[in-house]
């Protein structure tokens, strides 16, 4: 396989276009996707590339790379493929990123804020359990079970919310 610097493109010598498919990601086993010069970033998907297949389909195309001079000369000389949409649709992309981050993050605080009511909860009916006075031997052994069952709840509770970065 070429070294990893390389940049493919699929071009269609019929009608003289070509989609860019960019580097070869062989961990993801795809390519990079178009390239959107005012969002400075790839696609990160292959819309572009079967948008060109289906639109060439049974014409011959093929794969160049950009370790030779067929790469430049097809780069200046023939139409990059739906070029007016590469922007708009990385456009959109970006924004359905921010959406799914902002989404995650919600929800990441929504259940912090829940970890923290039930934290404090069990803060509460802990200390009514040490407060509680024991009038027998069976009582003791009872509250001494649920004094170790709230520590411990406590415990795995600030051990997960310590990972999270937020103590509450």
């Amino acid at each position: 396989m070429p070294g990893a610097a390389t940049s493919y493109l699929l071009v269609c010598d019929r009608h003289r276009t070509f989609t860019g498919l960019g580097r070869f990601l062989p961990k993801e086993n795809r390519f990079e996707g178009e390239y959107s010069l005012l969002h400075n970033r790839h696609t990160r998907d292959q819309f572009f590339l079967a948008r060109f297949l289906l639109a060439h389909r049974e014409h011959p195309v093929r794969v160049i790379g950009s370790d030779g001079d067929q790469y430049y000369r097809v780069l200046n000389t023939y139409r990059r493929f739906m070029e007016e949409d590469i922007p708009k649709y990385v456009e959109e992309r970006v924004g359905e990123e921010q959406a799914e981050a902002d989404r995650r993050l919600a929800e990441q605080q929504a259940g912090q804020l829940q970890l923290f009511v039930v934290k404090h909860w069990i803060e509460r009916e802990w200390e009514d359990v040490r407060r509680t006075e024991a009038e027998t031997e069976k009582d003791l052994y009872v509250l001494l079970g649920k004094d170790w069952a709230f520590q411990r709840s406590l415990h795995a509770i600030r051990r997960v919310v310590g990972r999270s970065g937020k103590e509450g």
